[in-house]
């Protein structure tokens, strides 16, 4: 996939869908770009945005993103500690 997460994010968002049903291919995206430095850009971009642009649509999309990255590191957590229990390796 190349290009920037955030410009898929937005072409995802603009599906005649409900965002709630986007959540899961807004994670997907996320995970596929294997883009480094999310986690630090969405932090950055959250400090710096400006008011109004936070309540219309770059906001919308901001938000989308930093949701879609928790539900992708959740997912992910949840697999290492399946697959860690699997295994038979105890986590306490």
């Amino acid at each position: 996939m190349m290009g920037s997460p955030f410009a898929y994010v937005l072409l995802l968002l603009h599906l005649d869908r409900a965002a709630d049903d986007l959540m899961p291919l807004v994670a997907y995206v996320l995970a596929q770009s294997h883009y480094l430095w999310l986690y630090s850009d969405i932090q950055h971009t959250s400090e710096f945005i400006d008011e109004e642009q936070s309540l219309g649509q770059f906001g919308y999309v901001l938000t989308s993103v930093q949701v879609g990255s928790l539900l992708y590191r959740l997912i992910t957590l949840l697999l290492v500690i399946n697959h860690v229990t699997l295994r038979g390796v105890s986590l306490s």
